[in-house]
């Protein structure tokens, strides 16, 4: 694969991983009776 090819699929992974860890946030806020926000919970 070309450098670009390459420098764009590490930051999608990375863009993908962020979202993935929000959204896992926001279903375990969803859960527990803490009023803490996902998006503090994801990260």
């Amino acid at each position: 694969m070309s450098k670009s090819l390459i420098i764009v699929w590490q930051y999608l992974r990375a863009f993908v991983l962020i979202y993935a860890c929000l959204y896992a946030g926001i279903f375990l806020s969803s859960l527990l009776p803490i009023a803490i926000p996902g998006s503090i919970i994801g990260m």
